[in-house]
């Protein structure tokens, strides 16, 4: 696409040129020189005008996502305070029963009104955390090192860091990469499809390097996750279980067989597993949250605040400080609790931690497919 605009702009020079060389037209001239003003614009755009890496573009759909969420609360607030005149407009007793009922019938469509831009809202929240769950994936793939020469890889690669997925995933096609026969190159088609949401062709890109490698306990556990995600516990446990015999140092797999088990009910197990992975890995924050869960659950807040404080120690995340604000709120520490949920209302959405509780209801287990 490039070397065609260049060429169609060299082409036009050499016409606009020309004509003015031989026939002197001005007019002519002028008409030619603004295409080729807009030709030359064309080729800054394309080749200049876009430079920004695929996290950049991720983070500016988040800031789009926040930015509307700001505008939508600013409309609700002009809504309320209407609504707030009208009311008092309807204690007057020198009104018309029709001026009352036209008054009843505005604030009615207010609060529809209302309604309606809280769902928009919630629909921002949920797009928020879609693009935030596509951001971790994305640079997880961009701190993963190359283990390949291949030159298929770094062409998909590159694409992938502009942000075009699309193409890369034309390039590795699977018609492409059979001819291969290179694992990496699976391993990075199934990180592409994990972006884009395609989350059955990610699985069967696991299944192809296993059928590649046997013993590849990644791959496994890429599957095992994948099958927590899915709520197929038991298959998740035989997943990561066979990382584990493959790689018995493999401290992610470990989480993983715990937040299997914690989904089940097994919490002892549960436990089992999580102290085992940091065993492993002392500096690994996902079993710490995932065990403040579990003693959340069981209702031993001060455990759980405990935990979620370690898990806090090592990275500040958001479900931590939501899951301290809870603990907290439960053992009647409202101040406390207003302080965490500030910080994860921050964190995430740079919202008041009112309406952080009211759109984040649901805690999770955190686990990867590392």
């Amino acid at each position: 696409m490039k070397k065609k605009i260049i060429i169609l702009a060299s082409i036009v020079i050499i016409i606009s040129f020309v004509a003015w060389k031989l026939y002197d037209n001005y007019k002519m001239f002028s008409i030619i020189s603004w295409i080729v003003t807009i030709v030359s614009g064309l080729i800054g755009i394309y080749v200049f005008g876009d430079n920004k890496d695929i996290v950049t573009k991720q983070n500016e759909r988040i800031e789009e996502q926040k930015d509307l969420i700001k505008m939508k609360q600013s409309v609700i607030e002009d809504l309320e305070a209407k609504n707030n005149l009208l009311t008092e407009q309807l204690k007057k007793s020198t009104n018309t029963e029709k001026k009352n009922q036209e008054l009843k019938a505005e604030i009615k469509e207010n609060e529809k009104l209302i309604k309606l831009q809280n769902e928009k809202i919630l629909e921002c929240y949920t797009k928020i955390d879609e693009l935030e769950k596509q951001l971790e994936k994305i640079k997880g793939l961009k701190e993963t090192d190359i283990k390949t020469n291949s030159s298929l890889y770094k062409k998909a690669y590159n694409l992938f860091l502009k942000g075009n997925i699309k193409k890369a995933l034309n390039i590795l096609s699977v018609k492409n990469l059979e001819k291969q026969k290179d694992i990496e190159l699976w391993f990075l088609r199934a990180k592409l499809l994990g972006i884009k949401g395609d989350y059955d062709k990610e699985f069967e890109c696991y299944e192809k390097i296993i059928e590649l490698n046997p013993d590849d306990a990644k791959a496994y556990n890429s599957m095992g996750w994948m099958s927590v995600e899915k709520g197929n516990y038991n298959k998740a446990i035989e997943y990561c279980e066979k990382a584990i015999e493959l790689k018995p140092d493999y401290a992610m797999a470990y989480n993983n067989v715990g937040v299997a088990y914690y989904n089940k009910g097994n919490y002892n197990k549960a436990i089992e597993y999580y102290e085992k992975s940091l065993e492993l890995k002392s500096d690994f924050d996902f079993p710490y949250y995932n065990m403040g869960l579990i003693y959340q659950y069981l209702g031993d807040f001060d455990k759980a605040i405990e935990y979620y404080g370690k898990s806090l120690e090592l990275i500040e995340n958001v479900d931590a400080y939501y899951g301290m604000g809870l603990a907290y709120q439960y053992l009647g520490n409202q101040e406390k609790a207003n302080e965490c949920f500030q910080k994860a209302s921050m964190i995430r959405h740079n919202v008041s931690f009112t309406e952080y509780q009211d759109n984040h209801t649901n805690q999770k287990n955190r686990s990867s497919d590392k």
